[in-house]
């Protein structure tokens, strides 16, 4: 096949994703930070944080309107949780920051499950003596606490 030939089949696969994949569609950012939970779940933890790293880069340099902040908070939770893995609490507590702020209108549901593994692995012996770590782990328990009253029929 001819490069010219290439670049057609391309355009007219952009053109294809573009036009009917529509909310099922994966960006390079979506692509990233799926790879970083599969990394994660794999026992891979620096790599996942390298791909969790790359997800929130690319989101960041969508404008904040057009961005996925969902994902994008996702995408911070397993930078966390690699940074967690890898005895980074520190770190994993800079990256669970902003999630942490998020407004309680755009808090998606299934941060909590993922949250629920940071806190899985604040509870292992290497963290049981960390202030730090007790303290991120109430913040978590009281962040989730939070979203599941809101999710509750009469929830504030």
């Amino acid at each position: 096949m001819h490069a010219a030939e290439k670049a057609l089949m391309k355009a007219d696969q952009d053109e294809l994703h573009e036009n009917i994949a529509g909310e099922f569609a994966f960006n390079e950012a979506k692509l990233r930070y799926y790879e970083s939970l599969a990394l994660l779940d794999s026992g891979d933890p620096a790599h996942a944080e390298q791909a969790a790293a790359a997800a929130i880069n690319l989101y960041e340099a969508v404008p904040v309107r057009a961005r996925s902040y969902g994902c994008a908070a996702l995408a911070h939770v397993q930078l966390a949780r690699a940074q967690l893995m890898s005895n980074r609490l520190e770190d994993a507590a800079e990256a669970l920051g902003g999630v942490l702020a998020l407004d309680p209108q755009r808090r998606i549901s299934s941060l909590n499950q993922h949250l629920e593994a940071c806190r899985e692995l604040l509870d292992s012996p290497v963290y049981r003596r960390s202030s730090t770590a007790r303290r991120l782990d109430q913040q978590l328990a009281a962040f989730s606490a939070a979203s599941t009253a809101r999710a509750l029929p009469g929830g504030q």
